[in-house]
């Protein structure tokens, strides 16, 4: 996996106070993925890291990991990943009068809190960004990229041709954002 350094973002137009439909839009940043790490991939980068362990090792160790923080989260513990940040479990109930009317029945969700530890945040404070199209233009880059290659390849098999136009049909983002 590349080394990846800068945040990528695009642009939305939102309302200024969410709440009031009548409120100027505004440009606001949207943080922006580039994919998604799985706990499998996030074992293999680990061992492209360290020559102790296999990612099949470290697959399972953080595997193990992931189900122990789960199981001392529901036993009402808080978990410390060290300099990462700490989970803690974040449960959301519907309000009542008094605490006798209070049932367990009133709690509408339960969740996971996270915390940034202080030299993560620091890390994340200090980051860089990169400007890139929002996941729309993204969305209709690939789609149109999908009917162009569908044509092309239409037009081949009419045609009898081998199929080469030159530029093949696809085009992609340019990177930036409307």
């Amino acid at each position: 996996m590349e080394n990846i350094k800068k945040i990528p973002f695009s642009l939305a137009a939102r309302l200024s106070v969410p709440t009031d439909k009548s409120s100027e839009k505004r440009i606001y940043a949207t943080a922006q993925e580039r994919g998604t790490l799985t706990l499998a991939g996030l074992a293999d980068h680990m061992a492209e890291h360290t020559t102790s362990f296999s990612s099949g090792e470290i697959l399972g160790i953080v595997t193990d990991a992931v189900n122990c923080v789960v199981e001392h989260l529901l036993s009402g513990y808080a978990v410390e990943l060290g300099s990462l940040g700490k989970f803690s479990a974040r449960v959301s109930s519907e309000g009542v009068d008094s605490a006798e009317s209070f049932s367990t029945a009133n709690i509408r969700s339960v969740g996971i809190r996270f915390t940034a530890g202080k030299k993560a945040k620091a890390k994340m404070q200090a980051a860089q960004f990169e400007q890139v199209a929002s996941r729309e233009l993204q969305q209709k880059a690939r789609k149109e990229a999908r009917q162009a290659a569908e044509e092309a390849v239409k037009d081949s098999t009419a045609s009898g041709s081998d199929g080469g136009s030159g530029d093949g049909g696809i085009t992609g983002g340019s990177g930036q954002t409307e």
